[in-house]
């Protein structure tokens, strides 16, 4: 393949977005979004070569209700076909036809007219009469396909062989010199595009591409917990376009094909039946707030035409309530089989940012002019069942489970009609690995919601010493729970958003965040201090820190900072001593590891008990742009320290930062100590180039330190690598090599 775009990857933001900066710190917008980074046959760069191309049934129109989609279920369809898979077939594409034929592999062609050079002479005369002629090569017709869209477009061309020589025609032996041109207009070339059938358990997907951001973490005040949200970045969380701080087309949100000709009953739908599209739609939430410029769009597609057509737009605000949006679909260009509608958003596109927010999508017939939504449904998730944390260490959990759990849980329930409503039979559902542990329901058989109002339904989890703890015998090390809310309102839109399932994990480390950011937090200062503070009920060691990047305003992928650990002996029970300094410099990691966390692992295990703060040192006042969570508040535990002072916070959120430790790992885990990086340095000591050698293949960074702790030099490898070393002073130095999971070995190399 020849048809390659390349990708220079330079987040610039020079574009002023609304950052909100209190003192020396800062909140910004995040550069990618790390939950869709590499799922679903994602990549930077595409072209139709080795594209997957998915069909379609058309759906027809329910009666009734319509088709509905409120987004607390995945009504996208998956992504991830392969080759040779039964539903799959294969489909070559080649960019030059000629005579109804694919043309030659390597065939060159030019646009303009190409000659040849013939050399001969007068008879008789010899060398003393040389003639030269241009002789025009014959002109060529060619069929040419795009092959950067599918399916491929073509166009007939008139083209000329990329060919020219030079022709002795005198002697008799004949002398060809060949030249052609270094970049021809054309070249043969070829893709395989795979076509991916429909089967039978293809039902119940609404939506033909996932641009979009399904989540439920980024709307304010939503009518149910899920939403779509529409921002800069593409299907796999990457900028649409790295450099450029111009506005342009953003996501798309694209139905399935739909039957608006005929019924389920085969009677055809008329312009009377009064059939509209209505969807909930809210600017910024709690991500970025989209200027006056930027707009949301809503486009009907008509089978006849075979265009896309605006019909509605609503310009870029800050943040707002939900509001409905409602669009009749009186012309008979709509009124046919092969009917689509899609979304689509105008902003920014380096970046997370310009957001807007979809929810309660409906088409359906015999609609009236209602701006209400007659639905009841759980606004928000749970997060966790904890009192402090989302997430902690096992063994930590189960020294005291009673005093771990929360008294009780609220299921915060809205109401989006006029009436007031039921909820009933509120309850969790408690199970491990598919086996039912535990039901227990809220006190109230029945809580009345009232007319577009909200309600927190609480539900009992540990009170004097009844009701529910997670069960300690089911694990020694891990734990893994599902815990489903559900309470029942009535038969109204859909039943899905009555229910939602939180899964608590229990490994090896503490969180207070959901997993999830929605903006980047940073300090500056001259060497500024960041300290997260948490408490542990027992003794254990700190053997690495979990921390998740945002790629945001600036790149400091090459900024050093130093982890720390202090213990809490500060005024007022702030960061006071210095329990460890971590000796070797270390940099920020963006989207790497599981989940977008990057483990640090510490040169030595820290023994911790009690209340302790875990964070970092930096190096220069560069914002390092740790991930923030807005969703859940543990302002109070974050502190930072930019004049010698330790400060709190000024905002509201959690970082994504989660300290790991060694006595609490899970079974399977494999630890510093009982895994190395193998790494062969050599000749050691080394006069002028220093050699790594890897065990295994991968990719690899290595971090040469001196005795003060200082970087030298820092460069990303694969398998094996070299370094200059003959401008170092002799003496000792640290070699410090990690992989992309934060597995690292220290090396002591010699410099003559």
């Amino acid at each position: 393949m020849r048809l390659i775009i390349t990708i220079i990857i330079i987040i610039i933001f020079s574009k002023v977005y609304s950052q909100k900066e209190v003192g020396n710190e800062l909140l910004s917008p995040l550069g990618s979004n790390h939950v869709l980074i590499g799922i679903e046959n994602g990549e930077l760069a595409k072209n139709v070569d080795g594209l997957f191309y998915y069909e379609y049934d058309t759906l027809k129109l329910p009666e009734g209700k319509g088709l509905i989609d409120d987004f607390t279920t995945n009504k996208f369809k998956p992504i991830n076909a392969q080759p040779g898979d039964p539903l799959v077939t294969d489909t070559s594409w080649f960019h030059l036809y000629r005579l109804g034929l694919p043309d030659t592999m390597g065939s060159e062609y030019m646009f303009d007219t190409t000659y040849y050079t013939l050399i001969d002479t007068l008879i008789g005369f010899g060398f003393d009469s040389l003639v030269y002629a241009n002789v025009a090569f014959g002109s060529i017709e060619v069929l040419v396909y795009d092959l950067c869209t599918y399916p491929p477009t073509s166009y007939l061309d008139t083209v000329w062989p990329n060919s020219a020589y030079i022709d002795s025609v005198w002697p008799t032996s004949t002398i060809i010199v060949p030249f052609t041109d270094p970049n021809p207009d054309l070249e043969q070339d070829s893709v395989v595009v795979y076509k991916v059938a429909t089967s039978i358990l293809d039902t119940g997907y609404l939506w033909i591409d996932k641009f979009t951001y399904l989540n439920n973490t980024y709307a304010v005040d939503p009518p149910s917990y899920g939403v779509v949200t529409f921002d800069g970045l593409d299907e796999v969380g990457y900028p649409y376009n790295f450099i450029s701080t111009s506005a342009g087309q953003g996501d798309y949100l694209t139905s399935v094909p739909i039957d608006l000709a005929f019924r389920t009953d085969g009677t055809p739908w008329g312009v009377s039946d009064s059939l509209e599209l209505s969807f909930w739609y809210q600017p910024q939430g709690l991500g970025n707030e989209p200027e006056l410029n930027d707009s949301l769009v809503l486009q009907f597609w008509s089978p006849s035409d075979e265009e896309w057509a605006s019909v509605w737009f609503a310009q870029g605000s800050p943040l707002d309530t939900f509001k409905r949006a409602s669009i009749k679909i009186r012309t008979v260009n709509y009124l046919m089989s092969g009917f689509q509608f899609r979304f689509m958003n105008y902003g920014a596109l380096n970046g997370s940012l310009d957001h807007w927010h979809i929810d309660f999508v409906q088409l359906k017939s015999n609609a009236i002019n209602d701006e209400t939504l007659q639905e009841v449904a759980i606004q928000y998730p749970v997060n966790t069942m904890l009192k402090e944390y989302t997430a902690m260490p096992w063994k930590h959990f189960k020294e005291n489970p009673e005093s771990n759990m929360l008294d009780s849980v609220n299921l915060r329930v809205a109401n989006s009609w006029t009436l007031s409503v039921a909820a009933n039979t509120t309850k969790y559902d408690v199970s491990e690995s598919g086996t039912m542990l535990t039901t227990v329901f809220a006190d109230n058989a029945t809580s009345s919601v009232s007319a577009r109002g909200k309600l927190s339904i609480p539900i009992d989890v540990y009170q004097d010493a009844a009701w529910f703890y997670y069960d300690t015998a089911v694990s020694d090390t891990s734990a893994f729970f599902d815990v489903d809310f559900n309470f029942t309102g009535g038969v109204f839109l859909t039943k899905s958003n009555e229910t939602f399932s939180l899964k608590q994990t229990f490994t090896n480390f503490y969180a207070y965040d959901d997993g999830t950011a929605e903006a980047a937090y940073g300090i500056t200062g001259t060497q500024p201090k960041l300290a997260y503070r948490f408490t542990m009920p027992l003794s254990d060691s700190l053997f690495a820190i979990k921390i998740h990047f945002e790629p945001s305003v600036n790149d400091v992928s090459l900024d050093p900072f130093i982890l720390m650990v202090w213990d809490n002996a500060g005024p007022g029970g702030t960061p006071g001593n210095v329990i460890y300094e971590e000796p070797l410099l270390t940099t920020p990691k963006y989207n790497l590891g599981v989940n977008g966390y990057y483990v640090y692992q510490l040169s030595e295990k820290v023994l911790l008990n009690g209340t302790f703060y875990v964070g970092w040192k930096q190096t220069t006042s560069s914002r390092l742009n740790v991930g923030f969570d807005k969703n859940i508040d543990n302002q109070d535990k974050i502190y930072y320290n930019v004049s010698g002072t330790w400060a709190n916070t000024s905002y509201q959120g959690s970082l994504m930062l989660r300290p790991m430790f060694d006595g609490a790992q899970p079974t399977g885990w494999v630890s510093n100590e009982d895994y190395k990086l193998l790494a062969t340095v050599y000749p050691n000591p080394a006069l002028s180039n220093l050699h790594i050698a890897m065990a295994e293949t991968g990719s690899f960074e290595y971090q040469l330190i001196d005795l003060n702790g200082r970087m030298l030099v820092q460069n990303k490898f694969v398998n094996r690598t070299q370094i200059a070393v003959d401008s170092y002073a002799a003496g000792i130095y640290m070699l410090k090599v990690s992989d992309k999971m934060g597995n690292f070995t220290i090396l002591k190399v010699i410099i003559e």
